[in-house]
């Protein structure tokens, strides 16, 4: 779990730097974190997706990288760069965020005005790699 390692160093760098006597890592307010933090739920949010509001302040933990998963089989997979126009008979997964709010969209597609062939919204990062690793997307 490359994704759970990130975020657990990512928390130990913190804790370090603030001196949190203990964590829980809370996964339930994946998409309502803000929410959540504002509400004094949460402490803190590890995101790659800030949304500027008053009181809150982003501090960067570790580098962002935008990665495309494919299922080994696929004609992608052998290509070291992916062009925008080459998503266009695709079906992408992604998460149930608004599609302005994607990199993928907002940063990726869109400038190129390239779009993919069909945009399917999942959960959860293990249903979106199972389903990428059976060829669906």
């Amino acid at each position: 779990m490359p994704r759970l390692c990130s975020i657990l160093r990512a928390a130990q760098r913190l804790g370090a730097t603030f001196q949190i006597a203990a964590a829980r890592l809370q996964v339930l307010f994946q998409f309502g974190a803000l929410g959540a933090l504002l509400n004094y739920e949460i402490d803190v949010i590890i995101t790659p997706d800030p949304l500027f509001k008053p009181k809150i302040e982003y501090i960067p933990v570790f580098d962002y990288e935008h990665r495309l998963v494919v299922c080994a089989s696929h004609e992608l997979a052998k290509q070291d760069l992916v062009l925008p126009d080459q998503l266009s008979n695709e079906v992408l997964f992604t998460y149930p965020v608004e599609p302005q709010r994607l990199d993928i969209f907002s940063q990726f597609l869109m400038p190129a005005k390239c779009s993919v062939k069909k945009h399917k919204l999942i959960e959860t990062t293990e249903i979106m790699l199972q389903m990428v690793a059976a060829g669906r997307g």
